[in-house]
């Protein structure tokens, strides 16, 4: 899936997604990453069953707004314990599809929002 290709305000902009194949900046990546404005993170876990605790303290170091979480091909809903961990960090997010992530995730940051989308890029 192609995304718009007007630059915004970040630094680092989705231009496609695809399964296992992420395009931040014409780079490609096939593995699960963090993106925010300033830096693009490899983020340990590859599907959601390998999502824990210490993978979302990674996310929260980043002191986001908001995460997009996106969930490989189809949206797949969290566990409590990872719900648990989300809250006791005082992290606003949004559980979605990859590629319904990685739309999000251009929006707002055209918005100017602090915005982190931690992408799973298998199912």
């Amino acid at each position: 899936m192609q995304l718009s290709q007007d630059q915004n305000q970040g630094k680092f902009f989705i231009f496609s997604y695809q399964p296992g194949a992420i395009n931040v900046n014409q780079t490609i990546y096939s593995h699960s990453i963090i993106v925010t404005t300033d830096a693009i993170i490899t983020w340990p876990p590859q599907t959601i069953v390998d999502l824990t605790r210490e993978d979302f303290a990674i996310v929260a170091k980043q002191h986001p707004e908001v995460v997009l979480i996106g969930t490989g091909e189809r949206q797949h809903f969290l566990s409590a314990a990872i719900l648990a961990i989300l809250i006791e960090n005082n992290l606003g997010y949004e559980v979605m599809s990859t590629a319904a992530a990685c739309r999000t995730y251009n929006a707002l940051v055209a918005e100017g929002r602090k915005v982190v989308a931690a992408l799973l890029n298998k199912n």
